[in-house]
């Protein structure tokens, strides 16, 4: 192998592993967000052009308002080749907010594709969003 070769693997390595930092972060924003109850910091990890990015809003609105909400993010064989696609499990703890400590938990195995936004990465794609629906707690 020469040099010039073995440079350009280790270049792609640090690319991609910047990716996947990249992409790790986007998931620890979107969690946080929710923790926080920020909707617009949510949504802003999305691409403006993202297709139900009006549903997706009104969901995490209401969820953030109804309930306090905990997240777990596992990435098994995460990423794939091109760097900008994640899978992950995402745990989801909902605990309502009104007192009566009701709980919801909720698990998906998401897949997400992201974009180059200048240097940020936007979510293009994301399933299933039904993983942010508005609580579903039984009496």
């Amino acid at each position: 192998m020469t040099r010039r070769l073995a440079i350009g693997f280790a270049a792609a390595a640090l690319v991609r592993a910047g990716a996947e930092d990249e992409m790790r972060a986007a998931f620890a924003s979107l969690a946080a967000a929710l923790a926080e109850r920020d909707v617009h910091g949510f949504l802003a990890a999305f691409d403006t052009g993202f297709p139900a990015r009006g549903q997706l809003r009104a969901n995490v609105a209401a969820l953030v308002d109804q309930t306090e909400l905990t997240s777990s993010i596992a990435f098994p064989e995460a990423f794939d080749e091109s760097g900008l696609a994640a899978r992950a499990d995402w745990a989801l703890t909902l605990r309502t907010r009104d007192g009566t400590q009701r709980l919801e938990r909720r698990r998906a195995a998401v897949e997400v594709r992201f974009r180059r936004a200048g240097k940020r990465l936007r979510i293009t794609h994301f399933e299933p969003l039904s993983l942010f629906d508005p609580p579903r707690f039984s009496d």
